[in-house]
């Protein structure tokens, strides 16, 4: 066994040093991290892995993915970009996935995900574990320890190994790292562990015990792996004492064990180096045949429906609650994690209200921490669980952008495949209530234009029930929900204003539409809470014989809402954008660009935005008045326009 174990170093380290040596060639672009002297951390890991144990690596993963796939053409194909690479080129050197296997650039990003796995396992009782492997230099990212906090709370079967080996970069663990790495475990209360590279025995047989101990007790733990790199982290970036290079090369496991068994595994070898070479040639003769196309989104055929708009007496917030109890009773994987989610409080804005007391294993309530709710349920999401993360304020949505932009809504791109992540972030928005500077932003526009995320808003007349119907069924991709929280209390069924009708595109998430059958004068479009100043003051204009086009954008991606704007505007030649955010870049000049690219050509036409102030909320209700938008600003608005 333990000269399977040297065999399989000396695999990794070949590789590794054949794809060094091509990126000093100028064939492989980019960057590399080798793990050239560490590779026994890997083996030992993959030693003691069972079927559907999870793997969660960091941007040093060749040795770890190769310990446990073995799959040296896959991994060499993929770093020098080609088609039949692992991910097919999409991945590269730091961002590997393979059933079981994930791997990031961003130093500790993906450990809450692992977390999440091992919560999905905890739920379903499968016996299975989640591994993380971080460098002692990611001990500085704050999210480790907001997972620690979690996975220890919760006894989730979660292993983090720490590859030790003393360095973040070339800057020495002695600059930057206050205390131990096992009175940190100590600190969240859980169990420790540690081997070194330099006895590769010990460590198998401590990971075997470490493995076993997190698998049959459903416990996570820290198991430090004291190792040294002997290559610089990454191409030829080592401003490390030589001396002290050599040494470790002296030292090195790998490098003993063949100065003293080299000749009797000499044919093994060769034949491996041989091997080696021959892979490499067939992936630089590869044709470069993925063709990534550019082309923009067609724009779809669509008809209007007319739904009725008799009041049912609700609210949006009912009817948001409503259909979370109809998703979890036709759904048994689906999950909700948030803070203060539980009964008998519900949540914040109460949302979730009655959820737990349904489904008390499946509803969590969560530490204060973002990153942590949003990363733990990408993770569960891609297990297939249908997950709910709630956070409590839209402002704290920036807290978790990292999680939302470099890990949810890259999953599928990044690793060139069609991962399921049906992972739903939901969170209100917006001012009005007098919650001040950090509790009444509306962000949405930061979020528009990430690839792979849909986006939605909620405007006064969603069908939230519907919607998240809709929404849930067959849900493969991370979606981000906006829901203003002046709409909660609204009913989105009540009467319209006089003369008026309602239509909706028929579209799984379709835009609103406001209009009478009298004509258009003025095409105006609302986001948010703005339509409920908009219908405040539609009949001010009809009783002048002056009719309004409302546009309420849901789907911020949808082709059918820009065309019919386009056609409104082709009649009326006069647009207002209405929302709630703040001015430049927004969700007004968003739409109204793509617009542009439609009839910019065929006429021209008048334009208007009406947004917040530039500056933050004040808490002062009559101070917060003067920053939002008003019905009045709206008014003259449309008035100044109607007149050109």
């Amino acid at each position: 066994m333990i000269k399977d174990s040297y065999l399989l170093a000396y695999k990794i380290r070949k590789v590794e040093q054949t794809l060094l040596d091509l990126f000093g060639k100028g064939v492989v672009g980019g960057t590399i991290h080798t793990c050239v002297g560490q590779e026994f951390t890997g083996i030992a890991v993959a030693k003691n892995l069972n079927p559907g144990d999870t793997v969660v690596s960091n941007h040093r993963c060749h040795g770890h993915y190769l310990s446990i796939y073995e799959d040296y053409e896959g991994l060499v194909a993929e770093i020098l970009g080609k088609p039949h690479g692992v991910n097919k080129g999409f991945g590269g050197s730091q961002h590997l996935h393979r059933k079981g296997f994930y791997s990031s650039g961003i130093q500790g990003g993906m450990v809450p995900s692992a977390a999440g796995i091992a919560l999905s396992n905890k739920l379903a009782n499968n016996n299975n574990l989640a591994v993380s492997f971080i460098g002692d230099g990611t001990l500085g990212q704050g999210i480790i320890y907001e997972t620690l906090n979690f996975i220890s709370k919760h006894s989730l079967p979660h292993l983090i190994v720490v590859e030790n080996n003393f360095y973040s970069q070339s800057t020495s663990q002695h600059e930057t790292l206050s205390g131990s790495i096992s009175g940190r475990a100590q600190a969240f209360g859980i169990d420790f562990f540690q081997g070194s590279t330099n006895s590769p025995d010990n460590l198998l047989e401590t990971m075997n015990m470490a493995m076993n101990f997190v698998r049959k007790e459903s416990r996570p733990a820290i198991f430090e792996i004291q190792t040294y790199r002997l290559n610089p982290h990454s191409k030829g970036d080592d401003s490390r004492d030589i001396n002290e290079i050599q040494k470790a090369r002296n030292d090195d496991s790998l490098n003993i064990y063949l100065s003293q068994h080299g000749d009797e595994l000499n044919d093994e070898l060769m034949a491996f180096d041989n091997y080696v070479n021959v892979i490499v040639e067939k992936a630089l003769k590869a044709e470069d045949s993925i063709k990534i196309s550019s082309a923009a989104k067609k724009s779809s055929t669509h008809k209007e429906l007319n739904p009725s708009l008799n009041s049912n007496q609700t609210t949006q917030l009912k009817e948001i609650n409503r259909a979370f109890h109809e998703i979890f009773k036709n759904n048994e994987r689906a999950i909700f994690l948030g803070e203060d989610v539980l009964d008998p409080y519900g949540g914040a804005f109460k949302a979730s209200k009655g959820l737990s007391a349904a489904y008390p294993t499946r509803v969590m309530n969560m530490p204060i921490s973002e990153p942590a709710i949003v990363g733990i349920s990408l993770g569960a999401a891609t297990t297939g669980r249908l997950t709910f993360a709630e956070i409590m304020f839209g402002d704290f949505m920036a807290l978790a952008f990292d999680q939302i932009i470099n890990h949810a809504a890259k999953m599928k791109s990044m690793f060139g495949c069609d991962l399921e992540t049906p992972l739903i972030i939901r969170t209100p928005m917006g001012g009005g209530r007098g919650y001040g500077a950090t509790h009444s932003q509306c962000l949405e526009k930061y979020f528009l234009g990430i690839p792979d995320l849909d986006v939605f808003v909620f405007h006064p007349r969603v069908d939230a029930f519907q919607f998240y119907q809709n929404l849930t069924h067959k849900r493969s991709s991370p979606a981000l929900v906006f829901e203003h929280k002046l709409l909660y209390s609204q009913d989105p069924f009540k009467k319209l204003p006089d003369l008026y009708d309602f239509t909706q595109s028929d579209e799984a998430f379709p835009y609103s539409r406001i209009s009478t059958g009298e004509g258009k004068d003025v095409t105006v479009v609302a986001f948010g809470s703005a339509g409920l100043l908009v219908e405040s003051i539609m009949n001010k204009f009809s009783d002048e014989e002056v009719y309004l086009d409302v546009f309420y954008p849901l789907d911020m991606n949808s082709e059918c809402l820009k065309e019919a704007i386009s056609q409104s505007l082709k009649e009326t030649r006069k647009i207002l954008f209405i929302e709630e955010g703040t001015p430049v870049h927004n969700l007004s000049d968003y739409v109204l660009a793509e617009i542009s690219k439609k009839v910019s050509s065929e006429f021209t036409f008048y334009s208007k935005s009406i947004a917040s102030k530039s500056m933050p909320l004040p808490a002062s209700t009559y101070l917060e008045k003067q920053v939002l938008p008003s019905a009045l600003e709206i008014e003259n608005a449309i008035w100044e326009l109607f007149d050109e």
